[in-house]
């Protein structure tokens, strides 16, 4: 018996339409009976690389094309050119009825199957298994031959001695529910939240598919007949009955929806296995390519194993020249580990050190988390912090302070000074924090601040925003510009507020947490020209409590800080308040109290882009000074902010008991994209509706007086609606909005234009 050595084995390929001779981006491109296999580039282009014995046939398949072959042979290194005709398959003897569409009725039967097959359940990371996440930034060098290597690399074709084309940040392994992790530009916590959208589960029996901030809509789905065609190709008889290959392609590739191929059991109508491809012309940001596979269990009918890949592109403008900065993101998941895992502990070690990492890491720490390092153990504290503008000061100055994760790991301390220009006034704050050593998260924080804050924005307010870190009181276009408009209405719109308060964040289940606060305190109040250390104040002292409600629901713990990775369930919020105030002058308390309750909820509608909705309802027992009051966010910038009134001044509306809803609608391009031309500008189309109502006693102006004609009572539902374009050059939406009520507000505008900048999906 001759033994014959196995021959490395390079074809580079490009495959066109033979009529068009357009390029064909997502052909397979394999060796039947075996795990070797690319697909093409977005340009058509293809990399096989494989150790051969003997020759072999490869195989060039395509939806709607017909299926070609051609041989290699062993050491074999060629560039070939495959042209591929259309075709337009149908199997006469599977479905009796002519002239009809034989995929459809089989579709049919899995769509009514669907709801008992729960298509996630071979997902948990707890099963016998390995999880596996990778990252990779490009080689600034070799630009062009890196191109065509990572493309192939998402097709998983490339070899390991190819791999110094790719510089690796990341990488995650879990091994039967044992997680370890290496990171070269961020910490793992970071990388954590960039890759949240590779965590959600892919479930392709859902009708819509959330990933990385985007939703697609699934070929099984409800509609999918709108959105998708459907090819019967092939069948397979095996022991249970057949198993057919249908090929499905978009309508509309600007829709964010899927091509690929899917193989379907006849006797359970359920899922054998699915590759689906994102076509290259999605209207979706960032995201440049993406590859999923997934193999079921004949059993449960649960993913048996997921390979994942996608491309990032984080560059505002694209070019044929310009790459950098483009990442590469794989995910695999299967229920038996491997033994095969490509070491690229020498590599990262290597690039770790290197100037741009270095320099990418520091730009990357400023971003999310708002504080600047600087290699010590004492760092630059939050940056929105340095520098403040609004009326009563003009410009405030401030240097802020805290430690390091270096210096103590459950412990930070945090610090500011600033300096009022208009004022004349110091002010100041300083935090500790404490992660408490508990099974569940327990963060205690203790905090005295003496500074002008937003009477507008309550504390429950800030859940609306509680991620943010540059700007967790306002949207961040709205908050830099409001301190430099100056209208009728922006009196008191900050107020000095001395302050020692006691908070402590604790997570009950994986569902629910609360944050309760204890707080005494000093308000101040009256025209915002007075004397910041003169200003007239009353005192308080309140226990709050807020209880949040999540199902599904991803969080990341940071240095002193939580980030909520949000899903696509509603989140509910309930909030309490009981405390009592006095007057400066006055020996009587005032006790009062406060209820509140809010659901949010941020939901994907696949092809028809996403839906955002806040509602939100309290209540105020006794009398409180307006500053108390629940004043309806008003906004005379030129920035459309979503939970802010666009055409409502600020004080001009307070109640202590009232409703209100924000609701946002992305169309995602859903109508852009039918519009040759324009669909390649990506953008979005925009609906607003805002709306608030309320009612306000008399009795608080007894307790302090209003200001003159200011906060006046919602007797009528106040109803704004805006519509606009979105995702201007990637960064920016415009809104037109009109007032529906209330329209003879004195000085109050009926419609405005607004803008803001957003970076999204």
């Amino acid at each position: 018996m001759v033994s014959m050595a196995a021959q490395n084995t390079t074809i580079v390929g490009e495959i066109y339409d033979s009529q068009s001779g357009e390029p064909l981006p997502n052909v397979s491109v394999y060796i039947p009976g075996t795990q070797v296999g690319t697909t093409t580039t977005a340009e058509g282009v293809f990399l096989l690389r494989c150790d051969l014995e003997r020759s072999a046939r490869v195989t060039v398949s395509s939806i709607g094309y017909k299926t070609t072959h051609f041989r290699i042979e062993p050491g074999q290194s060629a560039g070939i050119d495959i042209p591929l005709q259309e075709k337009n398959t149908q199997l006469e003897d599977v479905f009796v009825l002519p002239g009809e569409n034989m995929a459809l009725p089989l579709l049919e039967r899995v769509r009514k199957n669907k709801g008992d097959v729960d298509g996630a359940s071979g997902h948990s990371d707890k099963e016998n298994g390995v999880t596996e996440t990778k990252l990779y930034l490009s080689d600034i060098e070799a630009k062009h031959l890196k191109r065509h290597l990572w493309k192939s690399l998402q097709a998983g074709m490339i070899a390991q001695s190819d791999s110094t084309y790719l510089l690796p940040l990341y990488r995650q392994k879990t091994v039967n529910g044992v997680k370890e992790s290496q990171a070269v530009m961020m910490a793992e916590t970071d990388y954590e939240i960039l890759l949240s959208g590779m965590d959600e589960t892919v479930d392709f029996y859902k009708n819509i598919i959330p990933i990385y901030n985007t939703s697609f809509l699934s070929p099984l789905a409800g509609d999918g007949n709108t959105f998708y065609r459907y090819y019967l190709v092939d069948s397979v008889a095996t022991a249970q009955g057949k198993t057919y290959q249908v090929d499905f392609k978009t309508r509309n590739p600007y829709y964010k929806t899927f091509d690929g191929r899917m193989w379907i059991d006849s006797a359970s109508a359920t899922l054998v296995s699915i590759e689906a491809n994102v076509p290259r012309q999605v209207s979706a940001n960032y995201l440049h390519q993406m590859r999923i596979e997934q193999h079921f269990d004949s059993l449960s009918h649960g993913v048996r194993s997921e390979h994942r890949s996608m491309l990032l592109d984080f560059a505002i403008k694209s070019d044929s020249s310009h790459f950098f900065p483009t990442v590469l993101i794989e995910h695999r998941k299967r229920r038996v580990a491997s033994d095969v895992n490509v070491d690229v502990d020498t590599m990262m070690a290597k690039v770790e050190d290197s100037p741009i990492m270095r320099t990418a890491r520091f730009f990357a720490y400023v971003i999310q988390n708002a504080y600047i390092p600087t290699g010590t153990k004492v760092e630059i504290g939050n940056v929105s912090e340095i520098i403040h503008v609004n009326n009563q000061e003009q410009v405030r100055l401030g240097l802020p302070l805290r430690t390091s994760p270096t210096l103590w790991k459950n412990v930070c301390l945090e610090a500011y000074a600033a300096y009022g220009i208009g004022d004349h006034a110091w002010k100041g704050m300083g935090m500790v924090h404490w992660n408490m050593p508990t099974l569940r998260r327990n963060m205690l924080r203790l905090r005295y601040a003496d500074e002008y804050v937003y009477s507008e924005v309550s504390d429950f307010d800030r859940l609306m925003r509680e991620n943010a870190v540059w700007s967790p009181q306002m949207g961040i276009t709205t908050a830099m510009i409001k301190g430099l408009y100056k209208g009728r209405y922006t009196y008191n719109s900050a107020v000095r507020n001395r302050e020692i308060r006691l908070d402590w964040e604790s997570d009950w289940t994986d569902h629910l947490e609360t944050q309760t606060r204890v707080s005494i305190g000093r308000m101040g109040y009256g025209e915002p020209s007075r004397n910041y250390n003169a200003q007239p104040s009353f005192r308080y002292g309140k226990l709050s409590a807020v209880f949040r409600l999540s199902w599904n629901e991803k969080k990341v713990d940071l240095y002193c800080r939580r980030v909520h990775i949000y899903n696509h369930l509603p989140v509910l919020y309930l909030g309490g308040e009981i405390g009592s105030l006095r007057k400066d002058g006055e020996e009587g308390e005032h006790v009062y109290g406060k209820l509140n309750v809010m659901l949010r909820h941020h939901q994907p509608l696949g092809a028809g882009g996403e839906l955002n909705y806040l509602i939100e309802a309290g209540i105020i027992l006794g009398a409180v000074p307006f500053p108390m009051l629940n004043i309806f966010d008003g906004n005379q910038s030129y920035a459309y902010d979503p939970y802010r009134f666009t055409l409502m001044h600020n004080y001009q509306y307070a109640a202590d008991r009232y409703v209100l809803m924000h609701v946002d609608w992305n169309g995602g391009g859903c109508l852009f994209n039918l519009i040759p031309g324009i669909r390649v500008l990506r953008l979005r189309e925009l609906v607003s509706f805002k709306m608030a109502y309320g009612g306000l006693s008399s009795k608080h102006n007894e307790l302090l007086t209003f200001p003159d004609g200011r906060l006046n009572n919602l007797t009528t539902p106040y109803v704004e609606i805006g519509v606009g374009i979105g995702n201007i050059l990637r960064i920016a939406d415009l809104m037109s909005v009109w007032r529906l009520t209330h329209r003879d507000d004195p000085g109050a505008p009926n419609w405005s234009m607004r803008f803001r900048f957003h970076i999204g999906s």
